[in-house]
């Protein structure tokens, strides 16, 4: 070899030298970068998950709230129910207990225009006083009923 192509190849071999040292100091960074990387993603994860944590008790703590919620509303529900419930039945005892009272008193009227009806030939109608009729009075009582009392011009 001559020195002009030692020199070129001594210069080759230093350029690849220099070469190598720049693509081994480069993979050198390369990974370190991805370490870092790492390294940061693994703290973010950390944080994520600590932050869907708190995200999960927060879910928990509104879901068991909204659950009390519930249950109150449908135990509010079942007792609005019953006093409706109540009132209804009330209402219908009361219905019922009205048309009981109005039959009641249908009968005791028709019984009482049956009486007075039934009566009729005497000179006062009362469900209370029954007077003799007077066809069933004999002379004689009527005598000794009209010598008990005085007459009204006497004194």
């Amino acid at each position: 070899m001559n020195g002009k192509s030692k020199c070129y190849f001594c210069t080759a071999v230093t350029v690849f030298v220099k070469f190598l040292h720049g693509f081994a100091a480069a993979e050198i960074k390369i990974t370190e970068c991805f370490q870092a990387l790492q390294k940061q993603e693994l703290l973010a994860a950390t944080h994520r998950i600590s932050n869907l944590c708190g995200e999960v008790r927060k879910l928990k703590d509104l879901e068991r709230i909204l659950q009390k919620r519930y249950g109150d509303l449908l135990q509010e529900q079942e007792r609005v129910q019953n006093l409706i419930d109540a009132y209804l039945q009330a209402k219908i005892q009361e219905e019922i207990s009205a048309k009981n009272c109005a039959c009641e008193m249908a009968e005791a009227e028709a019984a009482m225009i049956k009486l007075c009806d039934g009566e009729r030939t005497t000179p006062h109608c009362a469900a209370s006083v029954t007077l003799p009729s007077l066809s069933r009075l004999s002379l004689r009582d009527i005598q000794s009923q009209q010598s008990s009392t005085p007459p009204s011009g006497a004194t």
